[in-house]
């Protein structure tokens, strides 16, 4: 056993009763939909994700609201976690749950046959524009709450509601933050005037819903990375035909340029810690990494090489920086310390290897490899040990980022010849595509929001 599926087994036994331990590894499978396993490596062993149901939410008072989103969200947060997975027939949920609000109980032992483990139930009523949930999970095994909690957002903030209780839903039974309340930026194309290419930076939720343009170049962007805070996001624009390092306030307020020096002003990536913006620049002749804060003052250069050094990533601490360089020969993941020394090579996989991403917990980074002429998701320990391959796709996959949570991975895929955004568990389960109506790369997942 080796990998995550160490991790996986060792999260199992700590939160579950013994002998539910065992039980897990004993439910048939067809009963509870699985995510699609048609992409992706599964170098991990089998993992079974915890059978859950989400029923429908009561109504306290004579206002209806659109319930079924609630229910819906919190269902698919909690399968897209990749820790639960949800009953297939949903008629048969229905059933035990118009039982139970018609006694007035809980019939555990009904839930049980169903092959569940927990059951997630609520009520909810509404004071003028307030939307209060009561929450409660339900160890179905021990037949006991586990915990209960209340929720109160506006009517039109449902969806957040939502998020927030599947959070603490897996929080509380897999002791792993969830990370339904973020979301992703990313490079979406479209056609403009004249049938001219356009590329803007937007953002979606980390479910794939609430699709938001961010910004209004008509022009090309790239590389969006997040920013301070995460109020802010820093991309390259070529609107005044130079690829700019440019900045705004996520909610539009305001934007500015952060770097507009000759040539290259690309992949930004701004650690927190460090209030330092790390990125690429050929103001010099060579592409060369820099720091600089987020108004690009304090300009500091990092690399001093003949050979190609581009796309920088932070680690979690501050304290290094992963990069691609072909100083080697060919393109390969290297690490270096914040002040440019002691850069050592990380990779020495096949002739291609280019954006690496840290893990938020340190422990992995995730890059691109190209094998046999097709770019695949790999992760390896900032060590040099543990190389795995993730995906094998035959149209292939790119631009890995990692969830604040450091268990989910986002990427580029071209799926039917269309590039859109995916997911996958960081064993290598496949979870699912963000459909976008365009062509949609370069993904950047949030840290954890307010």
């Amino acid at each position: 056993m080796r990998g995550y599926a160490s991790s996986a087994w060792i999260l199992i036994h700590r939160i579950l009763p013994p002998i539910l331990f065992l039980s897990l590894w004993m439910i048939p499978d067809q009963l509870f939909a699985q995510s699609d396993q048609g992409l992706g490596t599964v170098y991990a062993e089998e993992f079974s994700p915890l059978p859950i149901a989400v029923p429908r939410l009561v109504p306290e008072g004579s206002e209806r609201l659109d319930e079924p989103l609630l229910s819906r969200v919190l269902a698919e947060d909690l399968r897209l976690s990749g820790f639960f997975a949800l009953p297939v027939e949903a008629s048969f949920v229905d059933e035990v749950q118009k039982l139970d609000v018609s006694d007035d109980t809980i019939h555990y032992a009904d839930w049980h046959r169903l092959g569940l483990f927990y059951v997630v139930k609520g009520t909810y009523h509404t004071d003028g524009d307030d939307l209060i949930v009561d929450i409660r999970t339900y160890d179905v095994i021990s037949g006991t709450v586990i915990f209960g909690t209340r929720y109160t957002h506006k009517k039109d903030q449902a969806r957040n509601l939502a998020h927030r209780a599947s959070n603490d839903i897996i929080q509380r039974i897999t002791t792993f933050p969830g990370v339904s309340h973020t979301r992703i930026l990313f490079v979406g194309e479209t056609t403009g005037r004249r049938g001219m290419q356009v590329k803007e930076v937007y953002s979606i939720d980390a479910d794939g819903q609430n699709l938001r343009r961010l910004t209004q170049d008509k022009s090309l962007a790239a590389t969006p990375a997040w920013g301070a805070n995460a109020t802010e996001i820093y991309y390259t624009t070529y609107k005044d035909f130079n690829p700019d390092l440019a900045g705004m306030y996520l909610d539009g307020t305001h934007d500015w340029f952060i770097s507009r020096r000759p040539g290259f002003n690309l992949s930004p990536a701004w650690s927190q810690k460090k209030k330092r913006v790390a990125l690429t620049l050929t103001k010099d002749g060579n592409s060369e990494l820099y720091l600089m804060d987020r108004e690009g003052q304090s300009l500091r250069r990092l690399t001093y090489h003949r050979a190609i050094d581009s796309s920088p990533h932070w680690s979690p601490s501050g304290d290094q920086i992963a990069f691609t360089s072909d100083r080697g020969g060919s393109p390969q993941i290297h690490i270096t310390d914040d002040s440019g020394v002691n850069i050592r090579q990380l990779t020495r996989q096949g002739t291609y290897n280019d954006g690496a991403r840290w893990s938020p917990l340190g422990d992995k980074i995730a890059f691109t490899s190209r094998v046999d002429g097709v770019f695949q998701i790999f992760t390896i320990d900032p060590s040099g040990d543990n190389l795995h391959q993730l995906t094998s796709s035959d149209s292939g996959a790119e631009d890995p980022t990692w969830a604040p949570n450091g268990y989910v991975i986002a990427y580029t895929s071209n799926r039917g010849g269309k590039k859109q955004i995916s997911t996958i568990f960081a064993d290598g389960r496949h979870i699912a595509h963000l459909k976008t109506p365009f062509n949609s790369s370069s993904p950047d997942w949030s840290p954890m929001l307010p």
